[in-house]
């Protein structure tokens, strides 16, 4: 979805504007999260139509080949199995990923991952220095602690650099030092430096009776604006952590393509384990930024 304010001028109407903007997408989430229902997959529960799921396993079903890709006309129309399911409990939309999962691509880590795309099945990749928007994933999600394992590391969501082929931005639900720990990764630079983190504030214990994280709410956005600036943040229920590139990194950063990715992206597997994500909002958006004035 995209919502840019336009039929008024001036900055307070721009703040209106944006803040419509962000409230409805507040509402749809919240409006997903409600409306889930464990009888009907996922696509008729979640707007499917954006991307593309990477699976796994092989086109065999088996762990030794290339991963299997379902591109959007099936994923949309509606896809689902052993790996990709409407959770039987409350209906949320779940990514399994076991440990010795199929990989392939630049990647050693085995995923159950969506891609952003187009409706036509084309790669949607996004130049932040031509759109100077904020580029936005707003979703709401619960990770099975167990199934992660002691030591383990997932990936719930990203932005993604097309060129060069690099994470930008990766939130993680991490077992390796506390477990319902929640850390964001991101790098300020274009180069293989090994950027920044910043652990959020706990999640606390698990849901009652169950091996399930308390609701995990993120947004990730990526801000291009009119003077030039380059801004990655992560939100995490409620708490925002940002990395505003540098000048000279910014215009590196403008030259490349970014994809949002959502899912169970097992980058530190445990043996045996089958790193499982479960989603009850995932909404993307695009909001304008203000014009530049000269003058009062």
């Amino acid at each position: 979805m995209m919502k840019h304010p336009s039929m008024t001028t001036g900055p307070r109407a721009w703040f209106r504007g944006a803040y419509f903007a962000q409230f409805l997408v507040f509402c749809l989430a919240a409006l997903s999260a409600r409306a889930l229902d464990p009888g009907r997959p996922p696509n008729e529960q979640f707007d499917l139509t954006h991307w593309k799921l990477t699976l796994p396993t092989d086109r065999a079903g088996k762990f030794s080949g290339p991963p299997q890709e379902i591109e959007v006309n099936e994923l949309a129309g509606g896809y689902h199995g052993l790996y990709f399911f409407t959770d039987p409990e409350d209906g949320s939309m779940s990514f399994k990923t076991p440990s010795n999962g199929a990989t392939g691509g630049t990647s050693s880590h085995p995923r159950c991952e969506l891609r952003e795309m187009l409706p036509n099945g084309q790669q949607h990749n996004w130049t932040a220095g031509s759109e100077h928007g904020t580029h936005r994933l707003n979703a709401t999600c619960m990770v099975d602690s167990d199934s992660v394992g002691n030591g383990g590391q997932v990936s719930i969501g990203q932005i993604h650099a097309k060129d060069p082929n690099i994470a930008a931005v990766m939130l993680f639900y991490d077992n390796k030092e506390n477990q319902g720990a929640i850390r964001v990764h991101i790098k300020k630079k274009v180069t293989e430096d090994p950027g920044e983190s910043h652990r959020f504030a706990p999640i606390g214990l698990n849901v009652p009776g169950t091996h399930r994280t308390k609701p995990i709410a993120y947004e990730l956005k990526l801000v291009s604006d009119e003077a030039g600036h380059v801004i990655f943040t992560a939100t995490v229920n409620g708490e925002a952590w940002s990395e505003k590139v540098s000048d000279f990194d910014a215009q590196a950063w403008k030259t490349s393509t970014f994809y949002f990715k959502a899912g169970s992206y097992y980058t530190v597997a445990v043996k045996g384990c089958s790193a499982t994500v479960i989603f009850q909002s995932l909404v993307l958006s695009l909001t304008a930024l203000p014009k530049l004035r000269n003058g009062p």
